[in-house]
């Protein structure tokens, strides 16, 4: 089964990246294990599945985002996320948060959510028409 994620992240961007829309990725070893290597391994791997020049969007170095370790911006985002009805913790690799200009978070959405779900809300914070 494709990974849903990587051709809607890809979408999106190609679609607002000029309307100020970018993608911040936050690679994390704590779902089965799925992200080993280093932090720039694992970031060279995202941009190689997603076709896209490494360097298209921000990545950071390899974060926790559940447990006494998780770094404070996912404290954050899952405290005032909306959108998510499976608790509070992450619950797998791609989920996927939804921030506004200040950093506030205001959408969430499920790891096996196609990330064009977002769009409506993404559409919404850039000022553009919703369809």
């Amino acid at each position: 089964m494709q990974n849903l994620n990587y051709p809607g992240f890809k979408t999106l961007l190609a679609k607002y990246n000029s309307s100020g829309f970018t993608i911040l990725a936050v690679p994390c070893n704590q779902f089965g294990a799925q992200a080993p290597c280093s932090s720039q391994c694992e970031s060279a791997y995202l941009f190689h599945k997603m076709g896209l020049p490494v360097g298209s969007f921000p990545t950071f170095d390899k974060a926790d985002v559940n447990g006494p370790m998780t770094i404070e911006p996912f404290v954050v985002a899952k405290n005032h996320a909306k959108g998510h009805d499976t608790g509070f913790d992450v619950a797998w690799n791609y989920e996927k948060f939804v921030m506004d200009s200040d950093g506030k978070p205001v959408g969430r959405f499920a790891s096996d959510a196609d990330p064009l779900s977002a769009e409506p809300l993404i559409r919404k914070l850039l000022g553009l028409p919703i369809n």
